[in-house]
């Protein structure tokens, strides 16, 4: 009788997210204009993707002369209204280095302050929400010294309690040369003295991680130097959209015994998603090419299971059967959403055990990349609920391609069940020179690139997503203003109404007011941005 299967949980260790936003010198309008937009865009799709949220909780800070909450620690899932509010602020924040100062460590102090005690004070409500103890991660955005702003952290790490710090995270972004003799040449500061370590964190190359020095911290501060690029900054994150749990394994990869009736070799992976599956947006017809999708047919989404709820899922076993060259893999059999397969990191196993998994990974990583061929692997059931008279469950089979980083690339293979027949031994003879110079013709007006890159590619997901989400919280704003309303009484309302009583009164409540009185209490007004119109091209 075998064991039963074991399971993992699935988005259930996601960390509170509060994000710090350094406006100090030499922090650019630029640096500013890519942070919101990627705020805006990530947010969007967290509040649109079903299933479990990825970022369950966020809060925002700008400092600068002063620390100033621009959104509190709140849930994500249904507050795009709020975030987008809050966005809009960090747009509209003065950047000017001739005016403002450096960040003090009071200021800094501050907002680390009051962002943990944010999160004890709904520490309980976060469980109850998650079912599990939920720590918090803070970033802190600067284009300051990575060292310098650690230097500050790791004084105020003395009087500050870490019992729900899950980690800090300095991002220093590297400016230009410019904007860098611009911040040499102000007055003298407590911050002065960086001139020095700014250099030595310009010549790492960007994304470099460096744990913090300070024994008081154990470890939970580290600084990553990117460079001031929309893409870098992107993909940083981007990151926040993984699973962070890393209580169990996800995958177990068993490999032959070396002699007849010898023991098999287990190797336990973690694997991560290598793209967002598209299904889990309300705009997946666009991105699915098949004669079962029609163009423009809005296919329905699974039932999101709740605001930050989570589920979870069988911990995988792959058999490997066989192995073969990649150049003679078709492409066209393999389907489906790519996995990035790398070891564990579950905490729950011993050091020993990691390092020996770990080990033996890279090993196999190694031996297939050198040969250059790819593992054929078979899924795995657990057969010992079923029957003599039960049918067995259909086990399907994956490619495990290698790759020089010393991880595994998993994708799907169409069986012989799913494949339908195509007549490949057909041969059509040489086209006629006239349509072939007709066709190259058309072909030398495009642009020919020696390594194709998706990152140039856009789909405009971001904009129809946040014309979904604005349409959506507009009439829902509408209809609560409006109330249980009869269609008989709207249209004698409608009757007895002037014609002049239809210009739109938008922003009159709040003009003169500035943006922090009317934060939570007057929604910006965005049906009317250009920006986000969902028709846009």
């Amino acid at each position: 009788m075998m064991e039963k299967q074991q399971t993992r949980a699935v988005f259930a260790r996601q960390p509170a997210r509060i994000l710090l936003v350094d406006f100090s010198p030499p922090f650019s309008s630029d640096t500013r204009h890519i942070l919101h937009k990627t705020l805006e865009e990530l947010f969007a799709l967290v509040c649109s993707m079903s299933g479990p949220s990825r970022v369950p909780f966020f809060g925002l800070y700008a400092l600068s002369s002063h620390a100033e909450n621009l959104l509190p620690l709140q849930s994500v899932k249904g507050n795009f209204q709020r975030l987008y509010n809050a966005f809009q602020e960090l747009k509209s924040f003065p950047v000017d280095e001739f005016i403002i100062p450096p960040t003090s460590p009071d200021n800094l102090g501050q907002a680390l302050r009051e962002a943990t005690s944010q999160f004890k004070r709904q520490a309980q409500t976060l469980r109850q929400m998650t079912s599990f103890n939920a720590q918090l991660e803070v970033t802190i955005m600067t284009c300051r010294s990575a060292e310098t702003v650690g230097e500050q952290i790791n004084l105020i790490l003395q009087d500050l309690d870490l019992s729900s710090l899950r980690r800090i995270q300095v991002v220093a972004i590297q400016v230009s040369s410019s904007a860098m003799m611009d911040v040499d040449s102000t007055p003298l500061t407590d911050d002065s003295v960086a001139s020095p370590s700014l250099k030595s964190e310009e010549s790492k190359s960007p994304g470099t991680r460096s744990p913090g020095s300070d024994p008081l911290a154990l470890g939970a501060v580290e600084t990553i130097s990117l460079e001031q690029d929309e893409i870098n900054i992107q993909d940083f994150f981007r990151g926040w959209l993984h699973d962070f749990g890393t209580d169990r394994e996800h995958l177990h990869l068993r490999l032959p015994p070396t002699v007849v009736g010898g023991e098999s070799m287990t190797l336990k992976c973690d694997v991560q998603e290598r793209f967002i599956n598209p299904a889990l947006f309300p705009f997946q017809a666009p991105f699915d090419v098949h004669s079962s999708v029609f163009p423009g047919k809005q296919l329905h989404n699974q039932p999101a299971t709740g605001k930050n709820s989570s589920s979870t899922v069988p911990i995988i076993t792959l058999s490997a059967v066989e192995m073969a060259k990649v150049t003679g893999i078709c492409d066209s059999i393999v389907f489906g959403t790519p996995l990035l397969v790398r070891p564990t990191s579950c905490w729950k196993l011993d050091w020993d055990e990691l390092e020996s998994n770990q080990q033996h990974f890279q090993a196999l990583c190694h031996v297939l990349h050198e040969k250059n061929v790819a593992l054929i692997a078979r899924l795995d059931h657990e057969q010992s609920n079923v029957s003599s008279y039960q049918a067995p469950r259909p086990f399907g089979h994956f490619l495990l391609l290698p790759s020089p980083t010393l991880s595994l690339l998993l994708k799907p293979i169409a069986g012989r069940e799913l494949m339908l027949p195509t007549d490949c031994t057909r041969r059509e003879g040489p086209p006629i020179s006239d349509y072939v110079q007709n066709v190259t013709a058309h072909l030398t007006k495009l642009n020919t690139s020696d390594l194709f890159n998706p990152l140039m590619f856009k789909s405009h997901l971001h904009k129809s997503i946040m014309g979904t989400l604005i349409r959506s919280t507009s009439n829902a704003r509408q209809l609560k203003r409006k109330g249980p309303e009869t269609s008989a009484q709207r249209t004698q309302a409608t009757r007895g109404r002037p014609s002049g009583q239809y210009s739109s009164t938008r922003g009159a409540s709040s003009r003169g007011r500035p943006p922090s009185t009317q934060r939570y209490h007057q929604p910006l007004q965005m049906e009317g941005n250009p920006y986000y119109d969902h028709h846009t091209e």
